[in-house]
């Protein structure tokens, strides 16, 4: 039984690693995972306190990793509902990304800052997106399937947009 928990704490360890690069693999949860699996075993000595800070290190550079595109967007002047806005498509845009058939999202931010910021974190973590830096209201003729507002409308106003630009929009 140690062996199967030694060996599955390593192939965790390994794929914590690879977590580092590849941005929909939660690194530092699965590598905690392996380090609690490898101490378990009666190969290393368990350990509760060393157990417990790598649980607070791993939870905290985790909220790190999803707090930074928060905090890009309000040092660059964005609203609360704008880093809301952020948070939810770049999660979406992260969970979606190995979807099939592809899943793309589109962003229209009519600030120059807001929008290359945007730009940079869609290159970083190489995501199926298109900025565009134009404001919503001087669009016509758009084409998804799903609309996620940041709150910058009342509702009826989101739906006029809709009626107005979506062909197959119906509510």
């Amino acid at each position: 039984m140690d062996i199967i928990l030694f060996v599955s704490g390593l192939i965790l360890c390994l794929i914590g690693i690879t977590g580092s690069f590849v941005p929909v693999i939660p690194g530092q949860f699965i590598s905690w995972l392996a380090i609690l699996i490898i101490n378990l075993t009666d190969a290393v000595e368990f350990n509760l306190n060393f157990v417990l800070i790598t649980l607070s290190v791993a939870v905290a550079i985790g909220l790190i990793d999803y707090l930074i595109p928060i905090i890009g967007v309000k040092k660059l002047g964005g609203t609360k509902s704008g880093q809301v806005g952020t948070f939810v498509g770049l999660v979406l845009a992260i969970i979606m990304k190995r979807k099939k058939p592809e899943f793309k999202v589109i962003f229209y931010e009519k600030s120059y800052h807001k929008s290359n910021f945007l730009k940079e974190i869609s290159k970083k973590f190489k995501l199926n997106t298109e900025i565009n830096q134009k404001n919503i209201f001087d669009q016509k003729n758009l084409q998804t399937d799903i609309i996620i507002s940041r709150a910058f409308k009342p509702l009826p106003v989101i739906f006029e947009i809709a009626l107005k630009n979506f062909k197959k929009f119906k509510y």
